[in-house]
């Protein structure tokens, strides 16, 4: 998905250079029900002489994209669209087949579990949640992890 967002910001960043703008595609969240997301960039220069051209050659940027459903450009310079999810999962690399593994790799992680001596909270559970989650994503990924939780002596019972 990073790829196809980073060839359609090469091409708005091409055809805004046509116009001495020079700016970056900003693509958010759509704020209208039933669209995935949101191009503003035109809205500043719906004034301009360019625009209507702008607005054309933007729009056939993303129509000429198999990955953009439902693109609807309003008078204001506002674009908003879909994505074709179907053409989207097929682009998506097999996790276990994509990811660099090599076996000789060891990584430690040493992460803070929550301090028997204290009242326990919610903050106690961050660096433990943080720190675990990086040792099973490094573990998934074929890494030799060892992990070691400074504080867990305090569990043991001698």
């Amino acid at each position: 998905m990073i790829n196809v967002i980073e060839k359609i910001q090469q091409k708005f960043s091409k055809e805004f250079e046509k116009y001495d703008l020079n700016e970056n595609l900003e693509i958010t969240l759509s704020k209208i029900e039933n669209y995935d997301l949101q191009i503003n960039n035109l809205v500043k220069h719906n004034k301009k002489e360019f625009f209507n051209n702008l607005k054309s050659s933007c729009e056939k940027i993303l129509i000429d994209s198999d990955y953009f459903l439902d693109i609807v450009l309003n008078e204001q310079g506002f674009i908003n669209f879909n994505l074709n999810h179907e053409k989207l999962i097929k682009e998506v690399p097999n996790t276990s087949e994509s990811i660099y593994k090599d076996k000789n790799i060891k990584i430690i992680f040493d992460y803070g579990g929550p301090n028997i001596g204290k009242p326990l909270h919610v903050g106690h559970m961050r660096t433990l949640n943080i720190g675990r989650s990086l040792y099973n994503t490094h573990s998934f990924v074929g890494y030799q992890t060892i992990s070691d939780i400074h504080g867990k002596e305090q569990y043991r019972i001698k």
